[in-house]
């Protein structure tokens, strides 16, 4: 997922006890954010 950024790109990880993690970054001009929930079953 980060191998195209370039060494000194600055990443932020955010992580807290009831929302996903969430990965982002500015490239190019663009931001982007990737989200990663665990999965969860309904029971």
């Amino acid at each position: 997922m980060l191998t195209v950024l370039k060494k000194d790109t600055p990443v932020n990880i955010q992580f807290t006890t009831k929302e996903p993690l969430k990965i982002s970054y500015h490239m190019d001009g663009v931001d982007f954010a990737h989200y990663i929930a665990p999965y969860i079953k309904d029971e």
